[in-house]
């Protein structure tokens, strides 16, 4: 069996990464590839990387899709500095019979002669040598040339194109809070983004953490609706992301008209609907694992909410009551909701490619009074469910009951709608 060794720090571990360790697996015919994440390399001592652990996990999220990719910890269960020669000894304990293979980069490639006991490394392993972009002048061929001739005997060449994509770089972006959709694979960004890897702490942070009266500087909030946006558009249909978008649009006009904050409330838009698409079965399990309230599953439809309000923290750092409260209730609706909350609701109800009888008038409504276009609305959303012998939250009933005790006994045009707010 031939077996590549692909070592590095792996801070974070990213796209180009795989593309690398398949293209080396491929060049170098073989049959297998190990990632083994560097506990203390020799030329990082005194720099800060992340925790071992989280390293190798993220690594393990990363590899584990391709079954010719295997992961190794033994490095990082050394406490001290961790050299070449100690791990490909290693390896060949592991595997006695196998030839076994050491990737590395080009840009090291030029620079190994010089390293712990080289020549004894060469003796247990072929080096396959990848292209590293800002090289300089000097590719990988040339290097080669370059070296003593019983070194080239035991180095390979990979023949593929420099990728512009390092780990230094992604750190950088996410200090900046710019984002690393693609730059990482998604479960390895999910896996940063929950356990607030290599954020800035004085600046813009990836997740974005907002908590109840933390007032955020503009750019910060640009991030946190970028990063809900994007999400939205991977987990919805473009009908469904259209609906999103309006109910942005609407929303903010809403926030202008009852002075609620606009920043906020394009955050609550974006946010209210990235699980409106998931299956059933995967509603109730995340409902399950989230802890969502029973009052929520007396209609799979409803637990959309709820679950993005609980994805707001989890996901994106983002705590913010006034926002998760707006996303939560969103469709049902609840006893006592803030104008915050009203602006969003409605906003679901009136965007602009809502098609259901009596919209219209909801909309008119929207811009005199709050109350009385949510009565109006839910109404008719009531009707709805009544005519197709669909369960009702209490919390729906309880709403509708209480804007109606706080507008006019009779409404000046008397009408009701017969529409779905979901």
């Amino acid at each position: 069996m031939r077996i590549g060794l692909f070592g590095g720090t792996f801070d974070p571990i990213h796209v180009g990464h795989l593309v690398l360790a398949t293209v080396a697996m491929e060049e170098g015919k073989l049959d297998r590839v190990i990632f083994m994440p560097a506990g203390l390399p020799p030329h990082k001592v005194g720099k800060h990387i992340a925790a071992p652990q989280h390293r190798l996990n993220m690594v393990k999220l990363a590899a584990g899709r391709e079954p010719r990719f295997q992961v190794s910890d033994w490095e990082l269960s050394k406490e001290e500095v961790s050299y070449t020669i100690d791990t490909v000894k290693w390896m060949r304990k592991q595997y006695p019979q196998d030839e076994l293979f050491f990737i590395i980069g080009a840009d090291m490639l030029a620079d190994f002669p010089t390293w712990h006991a080289a020549n004894e490394i060469l003796q247990i392993v072929t080096l396959l040598a990848v292209p590293r972009p800002g090289f300089g002048e000097l590719n990988a061929q040339q290097v080669w040339e370059q070296l003593p001739e019983h070194f080239r005997r035991r180095v390979q060449i990979v023949d593929m194109p420099e990728m512009e994509i390092a780990s230094t770089w992604i750190r950088s972006r996410i200090q900046s809070g710019k984002s690393i959709h693609y730059l990482v694979p998604l479960q390895v960004e999910d896996y940063i983004i929950q356990h607030h890897l290599y954020e800035y702490r004085l600046g813009i942070e990836q997740t974005v953490p907002v908590a109840a009266n933390d007032v955020l500087d503009q750019s910060r909030w640009i991030v946190c609706e970028q990063q809900i946006r994007e999400y939205a558009m991977e987990q919805l249909s473009p009908y469904r992301f259209r609906h999103v978008e309006g109910v942005v649009q609407s929303a903010v006009e809403l926030a202008k008209k009852y002075g609620v904050d606009e920043r906020k409330i394009r955050v609550a838009a974006w946010l209210h609907d990235v699980a409106r698409e998931w299956e059933p079965e995967r509603l109730l399990a995340e409902a399950d694992r989230l802890g969502i309230e029973q009052i929520f599953y007396i209609a799979v439809d409803l637990l959309h909410g709820p679950i993005a309000a609980k994805l707001a923290g989890e996901k994106f750092g983002l705590f913010d009551p006034e926002i998760t409260q707006a996303v939560k209730y969103h469709t049902c609706g609840r006893a006592a909701m803030t104008v915050f909350e009203k602006v969003l609701c409605l906003a679901d109800a009136i965007e602009p490619s809502r098609v259901y009888p009596g919209v219209d008038q909801v909309r008119r409504l929207a811009f005199n009074s709050l109350e009385k276009a949510l009565a109006v609305q839910f109404d008719g959303t009531i009707a709805y469910l009544l005519q197709r012998n669909k369960p009702i939250c209490v919390n729906t009933l309880l709403a509708r009951n209480e804007w109606w005790q706080e507008v006019a006994e009779t409404p000046a045009d008397g009408a009701r709608t017969n529409g779905n707010n979901s």
